[in-house]
Parts: structure tokens; sequence; C-alpha cells
């Protein structure tokens, strides 16, 4: 929801269903139940990341958080570190 009001802002609601309006993407049969709505939320995440680093909003993770109004427990020791693995 954070996300899709920093890509979207001035929506009148940011519930599922206004975000599939806004994005012309079809309620599915069985809305409102587990794979469905996780199907379509899956679309609609893939739409706001998409749309947010378009319109220049963010183009790293950390920046993307910011704009989710999340903030960062600790600062990244090297943002332009790649990192190699997982654990």
């Amino acid at each position: 929801m954070r996300l899709a009001k920093a890509v979207v802002p001035g929506l009148g609601s940011y519930g599922l269903d206004s975000l599939l309006s806004h994005y012309g993407i079809s309620k599915p049969a069985g809305r409102h139940r587990a794979m469905p709505d996780v199907e379509v939320t899956a679309q609609v995440l893939t739409r706001l990341l998409n749309d947010g680093c378009a319109g220049g909003r963010w183009s790293t993770l950390l920046e993307q958080d910011v704009a989710a109004g999340l903030q960062p427990t600790q600062p990244p020791r090297d943002p332009d570190a790649e990192q190699g693995a997982l654990f």
C-alpha cells in the first residue's frame, strides 16, 4: 500500500480492487480466494515497481524502501557492492 501511495498518489482507495481497476487488470474468477488474489497482487506489484522505477522514484532497493516510508535499520556498508550470497 505504501508503494502504491508513492507511485499513484491521489487514488480514493488503495485496496486491491481499486489498484486492479487503476491498472486495468481484470478481477479474477474466485476473487477473495488465496491463489487468485496472490496472482493479481503480483501483477499489481510488478506494475508498481516498474512505474516507480520508470518515473525516477527509485533505482535501488534502498531508495524503494525510502519511497515506501521505510527507514533502513543500518546504512549500507558499500551501496555499490553486489551481494555475493544470501547468507
